[in-house]
């Protein structure tokens, strides 16, 4: 197992947020690193934050639950701990974190979640806690004892363990490190060591109790062991070659089985086939004797036929004669179609030829009445044109009038018995006094001018309404034509 990162907030002396990535450079190059510091510098915090984020315990806290968390800083209201590592397994990001209700530093404690992912493709292993000791124990090969022993020493043991003699370190080791089973394995094998001893002096007894021979002796038992010995290498060749034998009659028996059920098969296919030949035979009696009868009855319809040729050219004439009835009839109902289209016709077409003859008598009385209408407009032309024509002599003769009202600055020039330059009279009866104009002149004026326009407007109004009727008779003679 190799830690790759930690990652903390809020455990015990370090408050805020660490991170420390062993990835780093800086701690790649060298290989060898220390982690030290004055006491409560948090050199400890750093081994809980891992047990924290694998376990979610420590040696010095066995239990971290809703009910209390002594690793969480004072006055703060959320601690994590994570941890990135690596195994012959793959990558993994274990995290562990707890929190106050609403990050409160004087919140109520809530339950802690864990959490072990696989940091190459995000996927989360386990969330659950009693999930998450199994899932770690299998990626890690260790649990919390184990790892504890193997890969970090508690503080105090170590201290311990640093001031005692060669003769104290021996249990404190034990108990640091959980092998209190080497001593037990020790003693078994002392035990084990005595009783070997013991059997081995047993031994030595019995083999003293054999009898020594001479050289002679030794000499013959040798030769009739080497006789022995080539007794029994005969005897293994001959064994080799019974076996070999053997074999070859496995074999052959083999063989022979395989050849008796080949020769079954074979006589049972025979035997189908001899079946089969026999109900082929029978059929083909079947079938002679079914071409005998075919070709009788053939020969009884060649004649029929014969018989009858005469009538096939009649029943030929029959059927073109049924054709052309069915093309006449066909005809016919065409023709029944067209002249039921052809009547249609002709009522439309009469119908168009009374509306025609009234739509001429209704023209002419049109053109009467349009003569009669345009001679009493063109009456009424007249008669507005000549009253236009009146009107304006009295406008003309009622500005005369205000003219000579507005020749006064002339007529006090005017001399007794002079001749007046514009009359040429002698007389001049308004010298004194001044001609004033009246309000019936001014009212009757502007009543003649009112007029003249009124005429003038109906005048142009009745030409407009000639002229539109005008072009409605051309449209019409063009829409009858």
């Amino acid at each position: 197992m190799r830690i790759l990162s930690i990652h903390l907030k809020n455990l015990n002396s370090l408050v805020g947020e660490w991170k420390i990535d062993f990835e780093h450079p800086s701690y790649r190059a060298n290989g060898l690193f220390a982690i030290t510091g004055p006491t409560g510098a948090g050199k400890t915090t750093l081994l809980d934050a891992i047990c924290l984020a694998l376990y979610g315990k420590t040696p010095r806290l066995s239990r971290v639950n809703k009910s209390g968390n002594e690793a969480m800083s004072r006055q703060t209201g959320e601690c994590f701990a994570e941890l990135r590592f690596e195994t012959q397994a793959g990558r993994y990001r274990c995290t562990w974190s707890q929190r106050r209700a609403r990050k409160k530093a004087d919140g109520e404690l809530q339950a802690p979640r864990h959490e072990l992912v696989n940091d190459a493709n995000g996927e989360i292993l386990a969330e659950k806690l009693q999930e998450i000791q199994g899932e770690v124990e299998r990626v890690t090969g260790m649990d919390f004892d184990r790892f504890t022993r193997t890969m970090l020493l508690a503080q105090g043991s170590f201290d311990a363990f640093l001031r005692a003699t060669s003769s104290e370190r021996a249990p404190i080791l034990e108990q640091i490190t959980g092998t209190e089973i080497y001593s037990e394995i020790s003693l078994y094998v002392h035990e084990r060591k005595s009783k070997e001893e013991q059997a081995l002096r047993q031994l030595e007894k019995e083999a003293e109790s054999f009898p020594v021979y001479s050289a002679e002796e030794e000499h013959a038992l040798r030769e009739d062991c080497g006789s022995k010995e080539k007794q029994a290498q005969l005897l293994a060749e001959s064994l080799k070659r019974c076996q070999d034998t053997l074999n070859t009659v496995e074999e052959l028996e083999k063989r022979q089985r395989t050849l008796v059920l080949d020769l079954t098969a074979k006589e049972k296919k025979q035997s189908d086939g001899q079946k089969r030949l026999k109900d082929l035979s029978e059929e083909k009696l079947k079938l002679e004797a079914c071409i005998a009868n075919k070709r009788k009855a053939l020969g009884a319809v060649r004649q029929l036929l014969e018989s009858t040729q005469a009538d096939a050219s009649l029943i030929e004439m029959l059927g073109a004669l049924q054709q052309r009835r069915d093309a006449l009839a066909k005809d016919a109902k065409q023709l029944e179609k067209e002249q039921t289209a052809s009547e249609k016709c002709r009522q439309e077409l009469s119908a168009v030829a009374t509306k025609l003859t009234t739509h001429e008598g209704l023209e002419v009385e049109y053109q009467e009445r349009r003569s009669i209408a345009v001679a009493v407009l063109n009456a009424h032309i007249l008669e507005l044109e000549a009253l236009c024509a009146k009107l304006r002599r009295d406008e003309d003769e009622v500005n005369a009038q205000v003219n000579i009202h507005n020749y006064r600055e002339a007529r006090l020039s005017l001399e007794p018995g002079a001749p007046c330059p514009l009359c040429g009279s002698t007389e001049h009866p308004f010298v004194d006094g001044a001609l004033e104009i009246s309000d019936s002149i001014k009212q009757r004026l502007q009543s003649i001018k009112t007029a003249i326009n009124k005429a003038t407007e109906e005048r142009d109004a009745i030409r407009l309404t000639l002229a539109k009727h005008g072009e409605d008779v051309k449209a019409f003679e063009r829409s009858a034509s």
